[in-house]
C-alpha cells in the first residue's frame, strides 16, 4: 500500500480515481459495471483482511454486484479502518464517497459504523446527466527573506505576498467504463489582480486539466491534459499533454508519453505572435524555454511488505529544436536528449512514523544528481476534524537532474540544497491549514544567499 512519500505517484496510478465517481442511482440494486474500479479495491481489502466473511477469489467478476452489495462491503471495511494504513484508509474513503447514498439509506447498525439520524429529505437537486462538481478555495501567505551569508554582512531582503486561489472540478461517466474530468481554476493577488503562475495559468478562470480514462486490455488508459507525478515528484511534477497506460496487480506500472508545459515567450499561430510568459512556467536545463521537449516515462511501485514500498522511475527526454539558450542565457547548438533514473523507498519505522529516501541521476555531464530524505509523523485527513501531521525533508537538487521538481528548494539556474518543515492541521472537516518553513542555499557556493521562506495557507473544500 502506498505511504506518505508516494502521494504524487498515487495520483498517476489511480488516474484521477479520487474524482472518478460512478454516477449514483436512485435504485440501490442497480448493477455496478464489472470494469468499475471498486471491484479491484474491494478485492484488495478482502485480501488484507479488512472485509470480514469473505476470502480471496470471491470477487473474480463472475457476476456483477449491485450498489447495495458494494455498500455492505464498504461498511464492513469502514468498521476495520483503524487497522488499515494511511493508503488503505484512502481507498476505504473513496469507496465511502462512491456509495455514500446507499450507506445513508441502509439505516442498519453495522459494527464500527454509526447509522445516520433521520433527516427530513430536502428537495432533490436537478440532475445534470451524471456530471458532479467539487472544488476548493485557498488563501495563502508567503514571506521570503534572503540573507547574505558573507562574514559580517547581515543585510537581507524580504518579500511578503498573499494570494487567493479557487478551483472547480467536474467529473462524469461517459460509458463503457470510461469517465471524464475537467478542472478550472483562477487566482488573485491581495490587490484583486489576476495572479499568474498558479498551476501554469495566467490567474484567470481557466482550464488546467482535461482528460478521459477507461479500461483498455488489462489496464487503464488516460488521454488528455493532466499534472504528472511519479514517486514523490522530485524528478517530474509538471503539467503535460499526452497519454498514460497503467497496469499490474501487486506491482503497479505506468507508461507515459507526453509533452510537458514549457516557458515560451512567444509563439506563432497563423502569423500572429501570442505571449505566454504570464503563466509563470519555470524553465529548467532539461525542459528549457522555447524548446518544447517530449518525454517517455516508466515508473513502478512495488509493496515489499506491509511496512515497506519500493519505487523506480526512468525518463527519456527528446527534442528537435536547435540554437536556443539555456537558463543562464548560454547559446546551445542543439538539445541534448537526456535519460534520468530514480530509485526510492519508504518504510513505517513505528506506528504513524514513516521514513523515506529518494535518489535520482541523469546522464548529463555535470550537476546531474538529486536526492532527498523524508520523515513524516501521522496523517492530516481533511475529512477528520483535529487530525494533524508533521513532516521534515532534506533536499539536494542539482540543476540538471530533473525535468521539474515538486520541491521549492530549487533554482533552475543553479542547484540548491536545504530542508523544510511542514505542519498540517484540520480544525474542522473539509478545512486544512498548512504551514511550511523552508531554508536553502546554492550548491556551487557562487551565490552566498540563503533563502528563508515561510508559507501558511488555509484550504476550504466543498
Amino acid at each position: 500500500m502506498k505511504k506518505k512519500l508516494a502521494m504524487s505517484l498515487a495520483f498517476c496510478i489511480a488516474f484521477g480515481m479520487e474524482s472518478a465517481v460512478f454516477a449514483a442511482t436512485d435504485n440501490p440494486f442497480a448493477t455496478v459495471p464489472m470494469q468499475h474500479w471498486s471491484y479491484q479495491t474491494v478485492a484488495e481489502l478482502v485480501h488484507d483482511g479488512l472485509i470480514d466473511g469473505y476470502k480471496d477469489g470471491d470477487f473474480n467478476k463472475d457476476r456483477p454486484l449491485t450498489r447495495y452489495e458494494m455498500a455492505v462491503m464498504t461498511a464492513k471495511a469502514m468498521s476495520n479502518v483503524k487497522k488499515a494504513d494511511s493508503a488503505t484508509q484512502t481507498q476505504i474513503t473513496q469507496l465511502e464517497m462512491e456509495f455514500k447514498d446507499e450507506l445513508t439509506d441502509m439505516h442498519v447498525r453495522i459494527p464500527g459504523v454509526t447509522p445516520p439520524a433521520p433527516v427530513v429529505a430536502a428537495p432533490a437537486a436537478p440532475k445534470t446527466d451524471g456530471l458532479k462538481w467539487n472544488g476548493n478555495i485557498r488563501v495563502r501567505y508567503d514571506h521570503k527573506t534572503d540573507h547574505n551569508n558573507a562574514k559580517g554582512d547581515t543585510t537581507g531582503t524580504g518579500v511578503k505576498d498573499s494570494s487567493y486561489y479557487y478551483e472547480l472540478t467536474g467529473t462524469t461517466p461517459i460509458g463503457g467504463g470510461w469517465n471524464g474530468l475537467v478542472r478550472f481554476l483562477g487566482a488573485r493577488d491581495r490587490d484583486g489582480q489576476d495572479r499568474g503562475g498558479q498551476e501554469n495559468t495566467n490567474g484567470q478562470f481557466d482550464m488546467s486539466r482535461l482528460y478521459i480514462y477507461g479500461p483498455v486490455g488489462n489496464g487503464t488508459l488516460k488521454v488528455g491534459r493532466d499534472k504528472a507525478g511519479a514517486i514523490n515528484g522530485m524528478v517530474m511534477n509538471e503539467y503535460y499533454t499526452g497519454a498514460v497506460y497503467s497496469f499490474g496487480n501487486k506491482a503497479k506500472v505506468n507508461v507515459t508519453y507526453g509533452k510537458p508545459d514549457y516557458n515560451s515567450t512567444t509563439r506563432n499561430t497563423t502569423g500572429e505572435t501570442v505571449s505566454k510568459d504570464d503563466r509563470g512556467i519555470n524553465e529548467s536545463y532539461i525542459n528549457p524555454k522555447n524548446v518544447g521537449i517530449n518525454y517517455v516515462q516508466l515508473d513502478v511501485t512495488y509493496p515489499l511488505d506491509e511496512k515497506t514500498n519500493l519505487y523506480a522511475g526512468l525518463w527519456h527526454t527528446m527534442a528537435d529544436n536547435k540554437n536556443y539558450k539555456d537558463p543562464k542565457g548560454n547559446a546551445v547548438a542543439s538539445y541534448e536528449d537526456t535519460n534520468i533514473w530514480e530509485l526510492a523507498f519508504d518504510h513505517d519505522i513505528a506506528k504513524n512514523l514513516n521514513f523515506g529516501a529518494d535518489y535520482a541521476k541523469s546522464d548529463r555531464d555535470d550537476q546531474n544528481t538529486a536526492y532527498n530524505f523524508s520523515l513524516a509523523y501521522r496523517t492530516a485527513d481533511k475529512k477528520i476534524a483535529h487530525s494533524w501531521s508533521t513532516e521534515i525533508d532534506y533536499v539536494h537538487l542539482e540543476d540538471q537532474a530533473y525535468i521539474k521538481s515538486t520541491f521549492d528548494i530549487k533554482d533552475n539556474k543553479v542547484g540548491r540544497k536545504g530542508w523544510q518543515f511542514i505542519y498540517k492541521y484540520v480544525p474542522t472537516k473539509n478545512i486544512l491549514w498548512t504551514t511550511r518553513w523552508l531554508q536553502s542555499k546554492d550548491l556551487t557556493g557562487t551565490d552566498k544567499t540563503s533563502e528563508k521562506w515561510l508559507r501558511s495557507q488555509v484550504e476550504f473544500f466543498f
